[in-house]
């Protein structure tokens, strides 16, 4: 079931969320999807990630194993001085716009302004409709 969610974009699912799930596609009482969803958390298959606000999270191992290790890289690379010299906003968003042949919005301004200053930007789209940029 996890695989599945995963496929949709998902890299973990809400536990109680997964569980509803499984019962509903699989036919399975609860009570049978709970103990081999904890079994699989036991083998290591699965892992679960208690959230500071929200519900347990189910990942696969090997894709929890990957969130970590990325952002372990991501760590380092904000450690490193940025390679680029600064760059001239306005002037770059003319070119820019010039480019595409349109006028940006202020907020893809902003974004790109954001952009060339950050060296490492992460960009998620989590919620429908929102997005969240951090810049180090």
């Amino acid at each position: 079931m996890l695989q599945t969610l995963t496929e949709d974009g998902h890299c973990a699912f809400a536990r109680d969320g997964l569980i509803k799930k499984a019962v509903k596609v699989l036919e399975i009482p609860e009570p049978i999807i709970e103990t081999a969803l904890d079994n699989e958390i036991k083998e290591d298959r699965l892992v679960q990630r208690d959230q500071p606000e929200g519900a347990p999270l189910v990942y696969l191992a090997s894709l929890d194993d990957s969130e970590r290790s990325l952002a372990r890289n991501l760590i380092n690379l904000v450690k490193t001085p940025h390679p680029c010299p600064p760059v001239d906003m306005p002037k770059a968003i003319d070119w820019t716009e010039k480019q595409m042949g349109l006028a940006l919005a202020p907020a893809q301004k902003e974004a790109l302004g954001l952009a060339a200053r950050s060296k490492v930007m992460v960009i998620t789209g989590g919620l429908q409709g929102s997005a969240s940029c951090r810049p180090r």
